[in-house]
């Protein structure tokens, strides 16, 4: 993500990074972050991802950062040219460092091992440096972690997911809890070459070779599917194929359950995710929903404010939309 997100979207990020970071350090493992998110700067404002969204969880935590594209982003461009020059030396941009305005050619991968070597470095004389120090003050109120940043206590990041479609297993146990299915297809995109693919109908137990990708996929305007969801703290996870092309949106209308019976429309909401953005590729992106309390709670009684019936279509001028998950926490 870049800078301009919403509230909920750097909310929803982050608490996701907390939890990862918790974890991993309560584990006893020592943790580096790695931002290896590098767009185009030519093509794209925020090209430095969600960096930004991490940082404070990372400052509150005392967790190391690299961020190898910021020393390159800070070297002198020539836009011209379309090169920049590190330390003299000029470098092509597309030949050299970047391939598609994403990903990093063997060079640019060079670069940013480079600079995580050398980050290593420096933190273990760090380490090493004040070991000596650190020996002297070694009790257990040392070694306890800050207070929560996003979470209300510890049991909150024990993630789990009350509900999880997965269209990319080829087992296709999503089939046991989606309904209604009109116009969806299960398409396994088997790879031919560089940027070519070929597309085929996928069945369950059906052999899956390695680089092939699967999802559930609707071409024509109406194609609908439903699902019961089950919320806890009231997140929807939509994970999709972003793209520039072939691209569409879909609207997910949620109404309350029980026993079978659905509330008034008033008791209705609506959400809708467009699959499309402005780079010249396509990659697996999730767009995180986070509902309104009253969403998601019908009464006092535990029992009665965790189910919701989803149903989810393909908007009128959609040329394609292929979903790969759905999870509800």
């Amino acid at each position: 993500m870049g800078t301009h997100v919403s509230n909920s979207q750097m909310y929803a990020t982050g608490r996701s990074t907390e939890a990862v970071v918790r974890r991993l350090l309560q584990s006893g493992i020592a943790v580096l972050f790695v931002e290896n998110a590098w767009f185009d700067p030519r093509k794209h404002v925020n090209f430095f991802g969600g960096a930004d969204l991490h940082r404070a969880v990372l400052e509150h935590y005392g967790v190391p950062a690299v961020q190898p594209s910021k020393p390159l982003h800070r070297a002198t461009w020539n836009h011209s040219a379309n090169t920049v020059a590190i330390a003299g030396h000029p470098l092509a941009w597309d030949a050299v460092v970047n391939l598609d305005h994403v990903h990093l050619s063997s060079h640019g991968h060079a670069i940013s091992a480079y600079f995580l070597v050398r980050s290593l470095q420096a933190e273990r004389n760090d380490h090493m440096d004040s070991f000596a120090a650190r020996a002297h003050n070694s009790s257990e109120s040392s070694r306890q972690l800050p207070p929560l940043l996003y979470f209300q206590d510890e049991s909150e990041l024990m993630v789990k997911y009350y509900t999880l479609l997965d269209f990319r297993d080829s087992a296709g146990s999503w089939s046991e809890q989606v309904r209604d299915v009109s116009g969806w297809q299960w398409i396994r995109s088997h790879k031919l070459g560089p940027g070519w693919y070929t597309y085929l109908n996928h069945s369950r137990g059906e052999t899956v070779e390695q680089g092939d990708k699967l999802g559930l996929v609707a071409h024509k305007s109406g194609a609908a599917f439903k699902v019961p969801l089950t919320f806890r703290s009231g997140l929807l996870h939509i994970g999709y194929r972003a793209t520039y092309s072939e691209s569409g949106a879909i609207e997910i209308m949620l109404e309350s359950l029980e026993a079978g019976q659905h509330y008034p429309a008033h008791k209705q909401r609506l959400f809708i995710v467009n699959s499309s953005w402005d780079l010249n590729i396509s990659v697996h992106h999730t767009t995180s929903i986070q509902l309104k309390r009253n969403d998601f709670e019908d009464g006092p009684s535990p029992k009665r404010w965790r189910r919701r019936m989803a149903t989810v279509r393909l908007l009128p001028g959609s040329s394609q939309f292929e979903l790969y998950t759905i999870f509800s926490t």
